[in-house]
């Protein structure tokens, strides 16, 4: 079975919702989310279509072979794809319900990666489709294909301040 090739390109926009709300959106997202400011990974760009951040493998994200934990590479793109469903409007909360990531090659210490995230698809009201895309100046390292999942209204109530 041949992988969906999905590419920035096709990015699905939401209608009504300014570049200016967007981006004030996701500072207030970035300024509560301690994972990914742990992480190091950081804002490079934000336009209508897309969410790109940026992230450098230090010696704290190798493993024991040498190279760039999984687990941290699907964090980066788990948190772009998380920024990006939670500034396409102002009154939903989105969560990943399910995900799919696959390594094309490994990220090396000291790499510099960004992380494209984007909506594929709008499945209904309640659920949402994103992809990450995961490169390094020499092209692909790794996509993640995510279902996300509006959080209920009755449990927003404990989880946002």
């Amino acid at each position: 079975m041949q992988e969906e090739r999905v590419q920035p390109s096709d990015a699905i926009v939401v209608d009504g919702f300014s570049l200016e709300t967007r981006m004030s959106r996701v500072e207030e997202i970035l300024a509560a989310d301690q994972v990914t400011a742990n992480l190091g990974v950081t804002l490079r760009q934000v336009t209508l279509e897309q969410l790109v951040m940026e992230f450098t493998v230090a010696d704290q994200h190798v493993n024991g072979v040498g190279i760039c934990h999984g687990g941290v590479l699907f964090t980066l793109a788990d948190s772009a794809t998380g920024v990006g469903a939670n500034t396409l409007d102002d009154t939903s909360r989105w969560v990943t319900a399910s995900a799919n990531i696959s390594f094309y090659r490994p990220a090396m210490r000291a790499t510099v990666l960004t992380a494209v995230a984007f909506l594929v698809e709008i499945q209904s009201p309640r659920r949402r489709r994103f992809m990450a895309i995961i490169s390094d100046a020499e092209g692909e390292i790794a996509r993640l294909d995510s279902q996300l999942a509006a959080l209920p209204a009755h449990r927003l109530e404990k989880v946002v301040p």
